[in-house]
């Protein structure tokens, strides 16, 4: 049972704020109420709001449209008094749909990164588990899954006020600089999925500037080796415009760059002033095109068209701060033999 119940409301359209004054009014020494007046513009002012109000050691944001086994708490709870290093626990989920109907698990998000890893429990690194896997997908997509100490919130700032849809990922990455991580696959949470909520909305270009954001951010704020930061830059390319430039035989580089540079430039556009200004000195916003055009390059290698690849690796140089892999990939077009010699490791 928690100490306390903190139920807020931001301007919600239908009867909620009277159904949630009756449970405050039955339980007055558990529950109390704030209601917004006017809209906060984004879940994560209210999730700031709700941890500020709370005076208890642990938190759970538990989201409107979702659902809690009566073992939440109980299960998890444990696993973060077992270690003071730990910040954040979560459980895996059920996920139903509008009408409450079991449609599986959320297996099917986190397989992408590793089919077996999420069918046990585990304690990691915060570090390590940003820089492997959190950095590259939102690895907690469901914040009603998770308990974290109201310290670790201490670490996350107020970058993701500035968000709409993926500022849930932010919160979990910036725990994750200072805090450990716990994980069991008991099913102790229902994610409710439908097409009305903001979560559902994860293809859109708001989406995907944020999404962009965050990886440059942990690029930035994270310890990574070279080759870490080249395959995120790679997975980022997803978030600017999955359309790119048709190979053929007389394809320049500038007409990819000036293509990449037209789709970021819209990308920051659909970011408020401050995400936008917090990349502008970034010196890594450009990494994700020097992967582009090193895999360019790769793909007119392959063909045989080595002197056009050689110009996509030429361009990549002047992107790409991480260059001695680049350098080897550029010196193979002139001694092929290399490529074969070190394959393993320019690959």
């Amino acid at each position: 049972m928690p100490d306390e119940i903190i139920l807020l409301d931001d301007t919600s359209s239908d009867n909620s704020r009277d159904i949630i004054q009756q449970y405050a009014e039955r339980y007055p020494d558990l529950i109390t109420c704030h209601f917004n007046e006017e809209n906060s513009g984004t879940p994560f002012a209210q999730w700031k709001k709700g941890v500020d109000l709370a005076s208890g050691e642990f938190i759970w944001l538990a989201e409107s449209d979702d659902v809690a086994d009566p073992r939440f708490l109980e299960t998890l709870v444990p696993m973060l008094d077992a270690d003071p290093k730990v910040g954040v626990a979560y459980c895996q989920s059920h996920t139903i749909d509008e009408e409450g109907k079991n449609l599986g698990d959320m297996h099917f998000w986190t397989d992408a990164l590793d089919t077996e890893r999420w069918k046990s429990c585990y304690t990691n690194d915060g570090n390590e588990e940003c820089v492997r896997y959190v950095s590259r997908r939102n690895t907690i997509p469901n914040a009603s899954a998770v308990l974290f100490k109201k310290s670790a919130y201490d670490c996350v700032g107020s970058w993701p006020l500035s968000f709409r849809l993926a500022g849930d990922w932010l919160v979990w990455v910036s725990m994750l600089k200072k805090y450990d991580i716990s994980y069991t696959p008991e099913k102790l949470n229902y994610y409710r999925y439908h097409g009305g909520t903001v979560r559902s909305q994860t293809s859109n270009i708001g989406n995907r500037a944020e999404s962009w954001w965050i990886q440059q951010y942990v690029m930035r704020e994270f310890a990574m080796s070279s080759r870490s930061k080249f395959m995120l830059a790679s997975q980022q390319l997803q978030h600017i415009d999955p359309s790119l430039p048709v190979l053929s035989k007389e394809s320049n580089p500038n007409v990819v760059i000036e293509h990449y540079k037209k789709n970021l430039s819209e990308l920051f556009s659909q970011m408020n002033e401050k995400l936008a200004k917090g990349c502008v000195d970034d010196k890594d916003i450009y990494l994700p095109l020097a992967a582009l055009l090193v895999d360019y390059g790769n793909k007119y290698y392959s063909a045989g068209k080595r002197k056009t690849a050689r110009r996509y690796y030429l361009a990549s140089l002047d992107y790409n701060f991480y260059s001695a892999r680049m350098f080897l990939f550029l010196v193979s077009t002139y001694v092929p033999l290399l490529r074969k010699l070190t394959g393993k490791f320019i690959r």
